[in-house]
């Protein structure tokens, strides 16, 4: 029989962390705070790949790279990832320095888009994004496992499909 899963609590963080259960209080106001900070330090993770990706000098190449970029960072901590785009992101104005780093990640997608297409970088950059984060989940989940893909390595597929999208 399955166990439901028990909520996480800042006692729990603590116990785990092996402090007092009031230490993670000195820190953090609440367990949404806290997570609000794991996921800040994500999306400063995120925009940090994606400053190294936009430094190619060929617009398609920041693209291809900055699609890499994203699925690198999902894979490498998935339970991370998948906070920062979980309702945490929704909650983002209640957390200035999380949607601060949120679009900081994103103005780095929209630059490279926007210097590849100036006239239609935002949907470029929306395309990219939709096209990189659904990719993202698709790998995490394993959803390519038993598929008859064999000439498609995980490790370079955003890549390959931004070859694809971006030509």
């Amino acid at each position: 029989m399955a166990r439901e899963a028990q909520p996480l609590t800042l006692r729990e963080v603590a116990r785990v962390a092996g402090v007092s259960h009031g230490a993670p209080y000195h820190h953090f106001a609440s367990l949404n705070d806290l997570l609000a900070a794991v996921a800040q330090h994500g999306f400063e993770i995120l925009g940090e790949s994606m400053k190294v990706a936009v430094a190619a000098p060929d617009s398609r190449e920041r693209l291809r790279r900055v699609s890499q970029a994203y699925v690198d960072c999902a894979l490498a901590h998935p339970a991370r990832f998948r906070l920062m785009f979980g309702p945490m992101l929704a909650s983002k104005d209640q957390h200035p320095s999380l949607k601060a780093a949120a679009q900081r990640a994103f103005g780095f997608v929209l630059a490279a888009a926007n210097a590849h297409d100036s006239a239609h970088g935002a949907e470029l950059a929306l395309a990219g994004w939709s096209m990189a984060h659904g990719l993202s989940h698709l790998l995490i989940d394993g959803a390519f496992e038993g598929l008859p893909l064999k000439s498609l390595s995980p490790d370079t597929l955003a890549r390959t499909l931004s070859e694809r999208m971006f030509g």
